[in-house]
């Protein structure tokens, strides 16, 4: 009996030293093995990841294709409506201040005027005013001008401020002009003074001294 236990016990030992030096003798080939899966894996999600991306710029050139196509179908074929007395979306009323506001403060310098306010400049811009603003922007008594508001987008009422302007971008568009919209480029024709003396009028259309309200108001 004793015999047949240490039999038992040796063939016990050998076969638990056997399978111990085969998970071993296996370890290397098991790291090699899941090494050669996981190549093919990675490489597999690479290639996935870039056809994903392939498919995201080709989506987003056709897209800007088509933009491109429809503005120019449109463009060609006359279906954009360029009226001044025709319907106007509510989205272009809305981008259209502001683009124009934007333009006007990027081009614009910083510079205050450089004209004295006192009543000689401001008795030369109202001369300035009236013969060459009135007849769009309305004349001083506040009667508004039929023919500025035939234009799209009508011509604003100047008399009453313009406040959304500084000094500055208020010299820049009389002197540059606002093209499409009937606003001529005045550089051409009056001087920086001139214009100047323009803004401080508009400027201080509102308070202005008695004997300048006064001229300002004459027929």
């Amino acid at each position: 009996m004793l015999i047949d236990a240490r039999a038992v016990d040796l063939e016990a030992e050998f076969s638990s030293s056997r399978v111990e030096s085969i998970a071993d003798a296996l370890t290397p080939d098991r790291s090699l093995f899941v090494y050669t899966l996981m190549v093919p894996v990675a490489a597999w999600h690479q290639r996935a990841v870039r056809r994903k991306m392939k498919k995201i710029l080709l989506g987003a050139v056709l897209t800007l294709a088509l933009l491109l196509l429809s503005g120019l179908v449109v463009t060609r074929l006359g279906l954009m409506p360029v009226s001044a007395d025709g319907a106007h979306s509510r989205l272009e009323a809305r981008i259209m201040p502001t683009v124009l506001h934007a333009s006007v403060v990027r081009h614009a310098s910083g510079e205050t005027n450089p004209v004295a306010l006192n009543e000689d400049h401001l008795k030369a811009g109202v001369d300035t005013y009236k013969a060459m603003c009135a007849r769009c922007h309305s004349k001083p008594d506040g009667e508004a001008s039929v023919y500025g508001q035939s234009f799209y987008p009508p011509a604003p009422q100047l008399p009453k401020g313009m406040s959304q302007y500084t000094d500055s971008q208020l010299f820049w568009v009389i002197k540059h002009g606002i093209r499409n919209t009937g606003m001529p480029a005045w550089g051409s024709m009056l001087s920086d003074e001139e214009i100047w003396q323009l803004v401080s009028l508009l400027r201080n259309s509102q308070d202005l001294p008695p004997s300048v309200e006064a001229q300002w108001k004459e027929r």
